[in-house]
């Protein structure tokens, strides 16, 4: 786990040159980096990290559609877990902003 936006991931049944420890970032969602200046901030990405540690090791299936790659190169993702749209719910929690890919947003 890097933070509330970004993941690493092993994908089963793939060569490990494309599938082992991939790092992929969340489709839509920008959440407060960890190492953020501001206590009230950091709190808030502690809390982004957290909150997707949980839905991700939940035991339910993990879905990524509309890959592609962001500008460092990394998988971009929409990302479901079971039902849950993973972007959607951070943002209802106030965990995650909306972001575009341009300048971040906290």
């Amino acid at each position: 786990m890097r933070d509330g936006d970004t993941f690493v991931i092993t994908i089963e049944d793939t060569p490990d040159v494309f599938g082992e420890e991939i790092a992929v970032r969340i489709r839509g969602i920008d959440t407060p980096e960890l190492n953020d200046k501001r206590e009230e901030i950091k709190a808030i990405a502690i809390k982004a990290k957290e909150e997707l540690e949980k839905l991700l090791y939940s035991g339910k299936k993990i879905i990524l559609y509309d890959l592609g790659r962001d500008k460092y190169f990394r998988l971009l993702a929409s990302v479901k877990v079971g039902n849950i749209d993973v972007a959607e719910y951070l943002i209802k929690k106030g965990l995650a902003k909306e972001y575009d890919g341009g300048s971040k947003v906290w």
